[in-house]
């Protein structure tokens, strides 16, 4: 805090005493003897200036293990992600086979928040919740293990809160999508996440263009884009022939997933980012 200088007999600045080797206060420049050269001594307003400048400069303090800043930075702007389960996939897969479950052991369950076309105007939480419901085991497996697999992926690429905005978005459209096209021909109830799904998957093709995926019925690896073609042809086959399938709301999904990932590579591209 002090430099010690010699001198042949210098006066302290604070009590005028004549001594031969001052000390110097490196805050306000001033020399002064032994009894008074730290700065509490000689009330040193340099010092005080120095404290009221640093107050000014030092915004933010960051601590280690913490992805928040100190009482310093109490500022700092609210952040939903910061509140989110740390696999965001995981959670979905687990949520999802918990109430499922729940929903295939109690009808009563299952009936008050299934997708019933004719009656989400008075009850809109059918929009959401159906996405949480299976017909069966066989289904809620299918469509669990295609979350998993590439629900993981998309998370890690565009992170968790993108990634729940674009899976509740392409849910909700996909079973807005059926109940108009159902109101229209037979209002059937639905169930099942093979909307919000298929968004991810539409996402993947402009995010992860380099993704390859094997079909049961083709021995090689083929595109994603490709790929969901084959998916959205058998599907609308399978409708022809009678099958309990919800193909407007995989298109309506898919749809969703194309437009989100088409202008979020444009956006991270612009940014460095991808």
């Amino acid at each position: 805090m002090f430099e010690r200088e010699d001198f042949t007999m210098s006066e302290c600045y604070y009590c005028k005493k004549k001594i031969s080797m001052p000390f110097k206060c490196k805050f306000c420049g001033k020399y002064f003897c032994a009894e008074h050269r730290l700065p509490e001594n000689h009330e040193c307003s340099g010092l005080i200036e120095h404290k009221q400048r640093a107050k000014k400069e030092v915004n933010v303090i960051y601590e280690p293990f913490r992805h928040y800043a100190h009482e310093a930075s109490k500022k700092q702007k609210f952040s939903l992600q910061n509140y989110l389960p740390k696999k965001i996939t995981n959670f979905l897969v687990g949520v999802t086979i918990l109430i499922s479950l729940i929903g295939l052991s109690n009808i009563s369950f299952f009936n008050l928040f299934a997708l019933d076309p004719a009656k989400i105007l008075a009850q809109p939480w059918r929009l959401v919740t159906s996405m949480f419901l299976h017909a069966g085991l066989w289904h809620l497996f299918l469509n669990m293990f295609v979350l998993f697999m590439f629900g993981r992926y998309l998370e890690k690429k565009i992170g968790k809160l993108r990634f729940l905005i674009l899976y509740f978005v392409a849910g909700i459209i996909a079973s807005v999508g059926y109940s108009i096209f159902a109101l229209y021909t037979l209002p059937a109830i639905a169930v099942g996440a093979s909307g919000a799904i298929y968004g991810i998957l539409g996402a993947l093709v402009f995010l992860a263009p380099e993704i390859r995926v094997f079909i049961m019925f083709i021995p090689i690896p083929v595109k994603l884009s490709r790929a969901l073609i084959i998916f959205i042809v058998l599907d609308l086959v399978l409708r022809l022939a009678g099958a309990p399938i919800a193909n407007t709301a995989h298109l309506a999904g898919l749809l969703v997933g194309l437009l989100y990932g088409y202008f979020l590579r444009k956006k991270l591209a612009i940014r460095g980012l991808l």
